[in-house]
Parts: structure tokens; sequence; C-alpha cells
């Protein structure tokens, strides 16, 4: 059982790509700010949110919703003893 890795950075930094390369060579779960975001708010992972920074689904409340269930599901994985 190993411990999270955690990936952040400005926006177009290579975070995703970064992360996907990680994810798929070293079998790690890649947990996706941005696909848990638009689930939480209802959406499809490919739908636009269409919304400025800190405005809609990327405001403070959503935002924090968004890190409370992405540590919940790394807590959840490690306990279980995935990557």
């Amino acid at each position: 059982m190993g411990n999270p890795v955690v990936i952040f950075g400005l926006s177009g930094s290579g975070k995703s790509f970064l992360s996907q390369m990680l994810a798929e060579e070293m079998g790690f779960i890649w947990l996706r700010s941005d696909v848990i975001r638009k689930r939480l708010a209802g959406m499809e992972p490919q739908q636009s949110a269409r919304a400025p920074f800190g405005k809609g689904i990327y405001g403070e409340e959503m935002t924090r919703r968004v890190y409370e269930e992405m540590i919940e599901m790394a807590k959840r994985h490690v306990r279980e003893g995935k990557r």
C-alpha cells in the first residue's frame, strides 16, 4: 500500500498529461478533479461547464466539495490497498 501522489499546477501546465502517464505506467488510480466536479454538478465529463474561474461549478463551495470528495475517494482506495 502506497501513499497518494498529488499533482497540481496552473491551467495548461501538463498536470493531466503527467497524471495519465503515471496512471498508465505505474498502475495508479487517477482521480480527476474536473470529472469529479462535473459529476457532483450532475454533468457528463465531456460537457462544457462554461463558467469563469471562481463562478458556477468553479466557485468556492463546489471546490470545497470536490476536494472533500477526492480526499474520501483517496482514503477509500488506500484502505483497499489500491495504488
